[in-house]
C-alpha cells in the first residue's frame, strides 16, 4: 500500500510541475520566443497557458497593431477550439474592425481567418437558434 501511494505521489509530480511552470512568464523572452511558446502550448491543448501568453504578448507588445491583433486573434480561436464560442465574437469583431480602421496596414491572413471563425460562430448560434425553434 504505501508503495502504490509513492507510485502516485512521484507520478503527479510531473503534472504539478507542468501546471506550475506557466505561473512567471520570464520577463526576457522575446516576443517571437513568447509566440513560439504560446502556440506549443495550444498545439499541446494547453489552452490556459497559450492564453496567457497570448495575454502577455498583448501586455508587452500590444502598441505595435500587426502584434495586437494576431495575438487577439490567436486568443479567439483557443475559444473556438473550445467551443467558447460567446467569449470568441468580441474578439474577433475586434479583429476585424482593426481591419476596417486600418485597411491595407495590416496583413490579411488573420482578417480572413477572424472571419472563417467569426462564420462558426454564426454557424453555432443558428444551430443553437434552429433547436430552441425545435423544443418549442
Amino acid at each position: 500500500m504505501k508503495r502504490i501511494k509513492t507510485l502516485l505521489i512521484l507520478s503527479l509530480v510531473p503534472i504539478f510541475f507542468s501546471c506550475t511552470s506557466t505561473k512567471e512568464i520570464p520577463t526576457d523572452k522575446t516576443l517571437e520566443e513568447l509566440k513560439l511558446t504560446a502556440y506549443e502550448y495550444s498545439a499541446k491543448g494547453n489552452y490556459k497557458a497559450s492564453e496567457r501568453y497570448y495575454s502577455e504578448i498583448i501586455a508587452r507588445f500590444g502598441t505595435d497593431v500587426t502584434t495586437l491583433v494576431s495575438a487577439k486573434y490567436e486568443i479567439a480561436h483557443i475559444y473556438i477550439k473550445q467551443k467558447k464560442y460567446k467569449e470568441a465574437l468580441p474578439l474577433l469583431n475586434e479583429v476585424i474592425s482593426y481591419y476596417d480602421a486600418n485597411q491595407g496596414y495590416l496583413p490579411g491572413q488573420f482578417n480572413t481567418l477572424a472571419q472563417i471563425d467569426l462564420k462558426k460562430v454564426y454557424d453555432h448560434e443558428n444551430k443553437q437558434n434552429k433547436n430552441k425553434k425545435a423544443d418549442n
